[in-house]
């Protein structure tokens, strides 16, 4: 069932839609929410909280790329739960390592209102920078900070050596910093 067909099964609340959103994403959304949370049980109940977030956004909502719309939502229900079990001293260590990378480099420590409002801009200014990289290092850093791969999957996955891993995404780190100092998100 494409997205179109699938969008439209939500817009005449058809519950249907549930079942076809589950049967054609929960795999991947489950890898998504899998890179954040390590207990099973938590993935399967961030899906099951998506599947309700689509229902009771769309309509309104009309997501261009339905996807990706869902993986924002699983995404961040898993980084909700990852916070509340961090806060119990519980959470993905490689996750954990991957926030660590990004807040040494370039995520202030304390996020004010106003960063907060400017949420969809820093957005934006990052979006404009991954468009800018080389595919290749758009791969590692997509791959090492939405999905969580560990150093050595990386490697792996790219036919790199471990410490080119490293010094890729670091130079990708300081060159997102300058655009985000010359943005004056920093």
């Amino acid at each position: 069932m494409t997205e179109q067909e699938l969008l439209a099964l939500y817009e005449q609340r058809d519950e249907r839609a549930i079942l076809e959103t589950e049967a054609e994403y929960s795999r991947y959304l489950a890898k998504v929410a899998s890179s954040v949370l390590s207990s099973q049980e938590d993935v399967e109940e961030c899906l099951n909280d998506t599947w309700l977030r689509a229902w009771n956004s769309i309509p309104p909502e009309k997501p261009q790329y339905f996807r990706a719309y869902l993986s924002r939502i699983v995404k961040n229900l898993a980084l909700s739960l990852f916070r509340k079990q961090h806060a119990e001293k519980r959470c993905n260590e490689t996750f954990q390592l991957a926030l660590d990378e990004l807040d040494e480099d370039i995520l202030p420590a304390v996020e004010s209102t106003e960063e907060a409002v400017d949420r969809n801009r820093l957005s934006a200014c990052i979006d404009r920078f991954l468009e800018t990289l080389p595919k290749k290092q758009r791969i590692l850093f997509v791959r090492r900070y939405f999905y969580t791969d560990s150093i050595k999957e990386l490697a792996l996955r790219q036919g790199m050596s471990e410490s080119a891993v490293k010094v890729s995404l670091h130079r990708i780190r300081k060159n997102l910093e300058l655009v985000l100092r010359e943005e004056e998100f920093l």
